[in-house]
């Protein structure tokens, strides 16, 4: 069974030569998503529970429209290999139909800022 957000999360991690950005692959164990970023645990760990969090809010399921706030996520390291700064944005479209973007940064211990609203 996965874990919920917020509880203590298990990163297996394994080489990951010549595939993706990082140099090792991480598979967490609450949600069975892979990275490729060189993510720290925390990092692992404050993507998930944003991801999850705002799904939450916004009632996101499977098979909610791609358009649709929480809907899809994405990410990148300010580094090709090794600990950076992570990257992570949404875009959806608005009540008016228009598309916003958010950005966050996420720090190697966790500490996540948000960036942008446009």
């Amino acid at each position: 069974m996965a874990k919920e957000a917020g509880e203590a999360n298990t990163v297996i991690r394994q080489p990951n030569p010549q595939q993706g950005q990082g140099a090792t692959r991480a598979i967490s164990a609450r949600t069975s998503w892979e990275y490729e970023h060189d993510e720290t645990d925390a990092q692992i760990d404050a993507i998930e529970n944003s991801i999850l969090s705002i799904r939450e809010e916004e009632l996101v399921v499977d098979g909610s429209p791609g358009n649709k706030r929480g809907a899809t996520f994405s990410w990148t390291s300010e580094t090709a290999v090794g600990e950076g700064n992570i990257t992570m944005g949404t875009m959806y479209q608005d009540a008016n139909g228009d598309w916003v973007c958010e950005t966050w940064t996420i720090a190697p211990d966790g500490t996540t800022t948000e960036e942008a609203i446009i």
